[in-house]
């Protein structure tokens, strides 16, 4: 089966306080897409890469591109106005090409630039048997619901609690599926092949691997590398 990497990038900057989106933002010597993509570029597991940008930063994308990780792309492909839009416009892209449905599909947040192979590798292989993977850590705090952001509702078990990380990892055929039957659009691909019945096994995560979403993240990613 091929391995396909399809790795995100549709931010705006609006959280992280930026004027430009923060994948282009310093990350050591380089921009935090650069980052992202060398660490996935360098992933033996991986036939093939796609990057998913908004429409208004494909120049700036495929100059990053052509400077940090010439030849390992395989295309850029223009994103939606929401995640789920852009996911939505990868898939189509593959399935327009003619994809094989047994295709593997690893699904990346390209502001989690710390994923480990050993991560995907075990993704890439839940995908290849059973059909869809979810990589997760365990929560270590306690977790409760609040309905009206005011009081507290209920209390969870935390020791069943799960924060979803990526790559969310599929068969081909099973993701397309999914986003074709989806009524309520979601920043989480997994939530939507479980829906339709489908099981979909945890593969342990990383702290390392948490999303850069505040500029706090990108200092504590950095100190993290030294």
């Amino acid at each position: 089966m091929k391995h396909i990497g399809v790795v995100m990038f549709g931010g705006t900057g609006q959280r992280f306080g930026s004027n430009e989106p923060k994948q282009f933002l310093p990350c050591g010597d380089h921009p935090l897409m650069a980052e992202t993509l060398c660490n996935i570029a360098s992933m033996s597991c991986i036939d093939e890469i796609y990057v998913v940008t908004h429409p208004d930063y494909i120049d700036e994308t495929n100059a990053i591109i052509d400077e940090f990780v010439p030849g390992r792309i395989f295309g850029v492909i223009p994103g939606g106005e929401t995640r789920h839009e852009s996911v939505e416009n990868a898939l189509g892209y593959f399935e327009e090409k003619g994809e094989d449905v047994n295709a593997i599909i690893a699904i990346f947040d390209g502001d989690r630039p710390g994923i480990d192979e050993s991560i995907v590798q075990e993704n890439m292989m839940y995908a290849e048997s059973e059909g869809a993977a979810v990589t997760a850590i365990r929560s270590t705090d306690s977790v409760f619901l609040s309905y009206d952001g005011e009081t507290v509702q209920e209390y969870l078990d935390r020791r069943n609690v799960f924060l979803a990380q990526t790559p969310q990892t599929f068969r081909l055929g099973i993701i397309l599926e999914a986003y074709k039957q989806c009524e309520n659009p979601t920043t989480d691909d997994a939530s939507l092949v479980e829906a339709l019945g489908y099981r979909v096994n945890v593969v342990e995560g990383s702290i390392a691997n948490n999303k850069i979403t505040y500029p706090e993240d990108l200092a504590r990613y950095l100190s993290s590398r030294r």
